[in-house]
């Protein structure tokens, strides 16, 4: 063994806890982000909009609306009629 391969040997050997450590560090940094990044996920989970049917009654509609008004601080309510198919029969 020359003096380069037992230099190159001390070398690999000296780095190898520092790159083990630096290894730890970007895992806890990963770990951290990737809570942080599924936190508004969690949040986000509740619907954005609701559809009734023309067959949903008056009192579902109103156990439906005021369930969603609790759960959403900033919300609107758009009714609509949907255009049927004069082919349908």
């Amino acid at each position: 063994m020359q003096l380069r391969d037992i230099l190159l040997l001390l070398i690999f050997v000296g780095l190898l806890p520092l790159g083990l450590f630096l290894m730890k560090r970007l895992d806890h940094f990963l770990d951290d982000e990737h809570v942080s990044v599924k936190k508004p996920e969690e949040v986000s989970e509740r619907p954005k909009c609701v559809s009734l049917s023309d067959h949903s009654s008056d009192e579902e509609i109103l156990k439906t609306i005021h369930a969603f008004r609790s759960e959403h601080a900033h919300f609107s309510v758009v009714i609509s009629e949907e255009e049927k198919d004069k082919n349908a029969s």
